[in-house]
């Protein structure tokens, strides 16, 4: 089921075609995706051949992370079907984005660390896998860690611009929220919060 998922993502991907329109999906995004596919291709066949299908570890992994692109893909919907002009409906986005952003960080940022490195020092007690096993398994982690750290580049920025935009200033579009007009609007909103409270 896993290996069906990946080859039929990359091949949209590849293809470009949904969810990866050429028009609406950027090139660096595209390819970003296509080689987070590559760790879970590569390391099933390896993964059953040394009988760790079934590690609790692994199934964590998988489960957690599926379980967040799910919510993810789900508050995704939920923000492109808000319109961003109504101050009521830009609440709803902002608040989806959060929740998406909130269920990827926990499961790449919690679960998937605790989870590899329980799997990892496990791998060091067994004497019945093939030698290249864990030097496999750690390069694909690893590229999966990589994965998880451009990702988070890329959604908390998002995530600061809906909330900034739906809760502080509705005024601005999303385009214009760039990082140093979030700096901006952040500090005009402590500083009048602060003369709230002296005045």
């Amino acid at each position: 089921m896993e290996l069906g998922y990946e080859l039929a993502d990359l091949y949209a991907n590849i293809r470009g075609v949904w969810p990866y329109e050429k028009k609406k999906v950027p090139m660096d995004i595209r390819i970003g995706f296509a080689l987070h596919h590559l760790p879970g291709i590569a390391l099933l066949f390896p993964l059953i051949m040394n009988n760790y299908h079934e590690n609790p570890h692994l199934q964590a992994i998988g489960g957690w992370l599926l379980f967040g692109a799910g919510i993810s893909a789900w508050m995704g919907v939920a923000v492109y079907t808000r319109n961003f002009d109504d101050p009521t409906e830009m609440k709803q986005a902002a608040t989806s984005q959060l929740v998406g952003t909130a269920s990827f960080l926990f499961a790449r940022w919690v679960i998937f660390p605790v989870e590899s490195a329980a799997f990892l020092a496990e791998l060091d007690t067994r004497t019945d896998i093939s030698e290249n096993f864990p030097m496999v398994s750690r390069a694909m982690l690893l590229s999966l860690s990589l994965f998880n750290l451009a990702v988070t580049f890329t959604i908390v920025p998002k995530a600061i611009r809906y909330i900034i935009k739906g809760f502080y200033s509705s005024k601005v579009s999303l385009e214009e929220l760039n990082e140093n007009e979030i700096k901006e609007l952040a500090l005009d909103e402590s500083t009048s919060m602060a003369s709230k409270k002296t005045s």
